[in-house]
């Protein structure tokens, strides 16, 4: 997908470097944001970033520079098959409000539809509010609460689940 600044594409197995590098900015640039952490990420062998590539990923890129990154988890027991999981949802600040999250978003959803996917579930921690709106306004829905999804500091978040179910055209 094309725009005005940047594009969107899902990246190959072969560009492992370049999903490690986006990978580890949004975990060292937005440490709250997710459930996994910087620390841990920078440590993993390349084998473990390869094994990390197996679902589909897509980034945007301003020229060639990675600035923001979404991808989608499907479920695989085969009953579960139509859901698969938002997850590693990044942008970069300096292109934050300008509709990349959108963009990237739609991305992954029409990937999704072409693939047989018909749920879209992610969590996100409680006090992400500009997260869980701009969720909200693509139409994803609460479908329950994690007491103590998350603990950080010995501090502890509720982890918000959305999910939304895609329909032709939505």
């Amino acid at each position: 997908m094309e725009t005005t600044g940047w594009q969107i594409r899902k990246i190959s197995d072969g560009e492992m470097d370049l999903f490690r590098q986006i990978r580890l900015e949004a975990l060292k640039n937005e440490p709250n944001a997710f459930a996994s952490i910087y620390g841990d990420w920078v440590k993993f062998s390349d084998a473990e970033w390869r094994k990390r590539m197996t679902i589909p990923i897509f980034v945007a890129f301003a020229k060639s520079r990675p600035i923001g990154l979404m991808a989608l988890k499907q479920l695989q027991q085969s009953r579960m098959r139509h859901r698969a999981t938002l997850t590693m949802v990044y942008v970069n600040k300096c292109f934050r409000g300008a509709g990349l999250a959108n963009e990237l978003l739609d991305t992954a959803i029409g990937y999704a539809r072409e693939n047989g996917i018909r749920q879209i579930e992610l969590g996100a921690r409680a006090d992400r509010t500009a997260a869980i709106r701009f969720y909200k306004r693509a139409g994803f829905e609460v479908i329950g609460t994690v007491p103590q999804g998350y603990i950080e500091d010995g501090l502890e978040f509720e982890e918000i689940l959305m999910a939304k179910r895609l329909k032709a055209g939505t």
